[in-house]
C-alpha cells in the first residue's frame, strides 16, 4: 500500500473534480496526480528514496500538498515544519531528522543556510517561487515526466514525521504509518456519509495531525474539494467563504470564537456547512452555545492525539 494512492483512487474516479482550490487557483484531481508525479521523480532524480525524510516548511498552499503526497509515494516520509519556526528550532528538526530534501518558501532560505552541515545531507531544496540556490516548482513541473507509479510499501512503515512538544516542553518527532493515516482518513466517509460532492475548509495548518488528517486526508479520500487558507485574514476570507460553499469543517475554538465576533462576519451565511468539527483545545461550552443558536450548526468536539494520527 502507499497512503498517496489517495490521489490515484480519486484522479481515476473524479479526475476533473476540484481536488485544491487556492485563493484564484483550481487543481483538478488528474493535474494534482500529475504534480504528484513531476515531483516524485524530481525526488528520485536527486536521490531521494525509500526510508529518507522530505521536509515541508510551508502553510496552506498546493505545493505543501504536492510534497507531502510525493515524499509518501516515493517512499520516503514527509516531516512537516511549522514554518514560523526559528532558525534555532529549525536547527533542531534538521539535526534530528536530517531530512534529504526540504521544500520552502524562498524567506525560509536564511534559515537554513544559517544551519551548520546541512549540506551533508540535504540533497534538494525545492522553492515555490524562482529562487537562487534552489530549484523552483516551475522548473520542475516543466522538466519532469507525469509518470510515476507509488512505492509499495508495507502498512506499518512510516509516512509522515510530525514535531511535537507533548509533556516534555522539547519537540520530538511522532512518527505516523501509512496504515494510520489512511485509517485516520476513512472516518469523515464512515462517520459522516459524505462523497466527493464534499467541500472541505483548510483554515487550521495542514502541517499538523488535525489539519492534515482531517481536513486534507479525509476530504479527498471521498473525492471532495479541500479549501486552502494559507492566512486568516476575516475581511479577505469572508467573501471567499460566501462564493465557496463549503459543506464541511475542521477547526480550532478559536476561529469558532472569530465567526461569532469578527466585524466583517456579521452578515455570514454558513448554512451549507453540515459537519463541524472543534478540535485542539477544549471548545468553551459558551462559544459552542452561542455558534449554535447563531448559525444552525451543531459542533462535534473531537480529541486525538498527534501519536494518534491524531484521532
Amino acid at each position: 500500500m502507499n497512503l498517496s494512492e489517495i490521489i490515484d483512487h480519486a484522479a481515476s474516479n473524479w479526475p476533473n473534480n476540484p481536488a485544491l482550490v487556492f485563493e484564484d487557483r483550481t487543481i483538478q484531481y488528474c493535474d494534482l496526480l500529475d504534480s504528484i508525479n513531476r515531483l516524485s521523480n524530481a525526488f528520485v532524480q536527486a536521490g531521494v528514496g525509500v526510508g529518507d525524510r522530505v521536509m515541508t516548511l510551508m502553510g496552506n498552499r498546493p505545493e505543501f500538498v504536492i510534497c507531502y503526497y510525493a515524499a509518501i509515494r516515493i517512499g520516503a516520509i514527509a516531516v512537516t515544519i511549522n514554518p514560523l519556526s526559528t532558525a534555532y528550532e529549525l536547527s533542531h528538526y534538521m539535526a534530528d531528522c536530517k531530512p534529504s530534501a526540504v521544500v520552502c518558501g524562498p524567506e525560509q532560505l536564511p534559515k537554513i543556510n544559517s544551519i551548520k552541515d546541512t549540506s551533508s545531507y540535504i540533497k534538494l531544496i525545492v522553492t515555490t517561487t524562482p529562487t537562487e540556490g534552489a530549484v523552483s516548482f516551475g522548473e520542475i513541473m516543466n522538466d519532469f515526466s507525469a509518470k510515476f507509479t507509488a512505492v509499495d510499501m508495507d502498512k506499518h512503515d512510516p509516512a509522515v514525521i510530525i514535531f511535537t512538544a507533548g509533556l516534555l516542553g522539547k519537540a520530538l518527532g511522532a512518527t505516523l504509518s501509512h496504515h494510520n493515516l489512511d485509517t485516520n482518513s476513512d472516518l469523515l466517509r464512515d462517520i459522516a456519509k459524505v462523497g466527493p460532492e464534499t467541500r472541505g475548509l483548510a483554515i487550521i495548518p495542514l502541517f499538523h495531525a488535525f489539519g492534515a488528517s482531517t481536513n486534507l486526508l479525509g476530504t479527498q479520500k471521498v473525492g471532495g474539494s479541500v479549501y486552502l487558507v494559507e492566512k486568516v485574514d476575516f475581511p479577505k476570507l469572508i467573501p471567499w467563504l460566501k462564493k465557496a460553499q463549503i459543506t464541511w469543517c475542521g477547526l480550532v475554538p478559536m476561529v469558532y470564537y472569530g465567526l461569532l465576533y469578527h466585524p466583517s462576519c456579521r452578515d455570514l451565511d454558513l448554512t451549507s456547512i453540515k459537519i463541524a468539527i472543534s478540535g485542539g483545545a477544549h471548545l468553551p461550552y459558551e462559544i459552542y452555545e452561542k455558534f449554535t443558536a447563531r448559525y444552525g450548526i451543531d459542533v462535534h468536539h473531537g480529541y486525538g492525539l498527534t501519536e494518534a494520527s491524531p484521532v
